[in-house]
């Protein structure tokens, strides 16, 4: 049965969510196949979620988002390889070697059968480990996870020349980049130690600009190829999915409020919003089944820190319980 939806804030945006005092987590490093990661995990159940996070990310970014399920699901989060506190790959890779990755650690750590839950770039590993490894996903979510240039002609054009605060430009020292975050890609929400944990994980400690951990030899040239070649293999997936979609990309709720100005108008006049409607309409022909849901305000990087968002995997999880 299709199904979407627009979920609706009754007066305010949904507070910055809290993990709940009985979810524990468990960090550790393992080795895949000669190369180590960061892997995250909580709670115990099945069937077991293996989180995704985007690109430029970190595991660390689901830190309020997992525990919510940890009461009756084992959650496992790792770092792709070259973020985060994983090792630099010593070669370029594809989107199969990163599929490989996702599949080896699950072996790893014992996990046959999984929802898959990916975050931005990480649709694109769920996507074609569900069409390699079917009978290895109960299902999948997809966290903001459908922005692909190469499909969508709308978001080129939306995001041909996309508008950005300030502060991201030149930033100076990792106390550059917070107070952006803080300031811009945050609100309405707060700051808090998963934030410290992410930007930790995403930045190098230099002299001078900040420079992204992914920015390495290889890392982001191979990622940008994924990127920029990867055609979605919607049709080819069976497990039950739910796309939960960002309402636009950044925060026009701050205290800056010529800079929410100038966002909505972009947002207007870049075609942002048509270039979802035709994503909407896409996932539909190709997934049939699909629940889609936008929730209204949330923002690409931070939609799951909506409670409407983990009402809407809850519901999605119960039913294939």
């Amino acid at each position: 049965m299709r199904s979407s939806g627009r979920t609706a804030l009754a007066a305010t945006l949904f507070p910055l969510l809290t993990t709940p005092a009985s979810a524990q987590i468990e960090t550790r490093m393992i080795d895949l196949h000669g190369w180590t990661t960061e892997v995250l995990e909580w709670g115990q159940g099945e069937p077991a979620i293996v989180l995704v996070h985007g690109a430029n990310s970190s595991p660390h970014l689901f830190g309020h988002f997992a525990p919510r399920f940890a009461e009756r699901y084992r959650i496992v989060a790792y770092a792709r390889r070259g973020h985060g506190k994983a090792s630099p790959p010593g070669e370029p890779f594809d989107l199969d070697d990163l599929v490989d990755d996702l599949r080896n650690l699950m072996d790893r750590v014992g996990v046959e059968r999984a929802v898959l839950m990916g975050h931005s770039f990480g649709g694109a590993e769920i996507t074609r480990f569900a069409a390699r490894y079917p009978d290895r996903v109960a299902g999948l979510v997809y966290l903001d996870a459908h922005h692909e240039m190469n499909e969508n002609p709308l978001y080129a054009d939306a995001m041909a020349n996309p508008i950005y605060p300030a502060c991201t430009v030149d930033m100076a020292s990792r106390a550059d980049f917070e107070a952006c975050l803080r300031d811009y890609l945050l609100p309405p929400l707060g700051w808090s130690e998963m934030m410290d944990a992410v930007v930790s994980d995403m930045l190098v400690d230099t002299v001078g600009p900040p420079v992204y951990r992914t920015a390495v030899e290889h890392v982001g040239p191979s990622m940008a190829a994924v990127h920029m070649g990867y055609r979605r293999e919607y049709e080819k997936v069976r497990a039950p999915t739910l796309f939960v979609l960002s309402e636009t990309y950044l925060s026009a709720r701050t205290d800056d409020h010529e800079w929410n100005r100038r966002y909505l108008a972009w947002v207007e006049s870049s075609g942002y919003r048509a270039a979802q409607e035709w994503w909407i309409d896409h996932l539909r022909d190709a997934i049939p089944g699909a629940r889609i849901v936008t929730v209204e305000g949330g923002t690409h990087d931070f939609i799951m820190e909506f409670e409407e968002t983990v009402a809407e995997v809850e519901r999605f999880l119960e039913g294939i319980r």
